[in-house]
């Protein structure tokens, strides 16, 4: 349990002890962010390492993608869209659709039936080309 007499707030302390806590929280407020990015800088590193396991690369030719140089972040987003896939209506989709581009810009028409991950998509501007 905390001691209440220990709970003094900042306007009652000193114009120094003020200042010496203030810039302790500056401090540290700047570590947290050096974590912070060395930690984005890492996991940036890993998804952007290119594929070589067999099995994955198999994986990915039988979801469609063939790129010459495949990525983690490419198997990821390609498992993750075949599993949504499978539980998701094509209304599903069309809706998920226009909450990211917006009813007027650009959008993907989606048509077909979801079988598997089966999904037809071709793209258009806001003039229908």
């Amino acid at each position: 349990m905390p001691n209440p007499e220990n709970l003094v707030p900042l306007n009652n302390r000193t114009k120094t002890e003020q200042r010496k806590i203030t810039q302790m929280g500056g401090i540290a407020s700047g570590e947290a962010r050096r974590k912070k990015k060395q930690r984005g800088d890492i996991l940036r590193e890993i998804v952007n390492t290119e594929i070589t396991n067999e099995k994955m690369l198999n994986n990915l030719r039988a979801l469609g993608i063939f790129k010459e140089h495949p990525t983690l972040e490419d198997y990821i987003n390609a498992t993750a869209t075949k599993d949504m896939t499978k539980k998701a209506s094509m209304q599903d989709l069309q809706r998920m659709n226009e909450e990211i581009y917006g009813p007027n810009k650009q959008q993907v028409e989606l048509s077909g039936e979801v079988t598997g991950i089966t999904i037809n998509v071709k793209k258009y501007d806001k003039e229908g080309k």
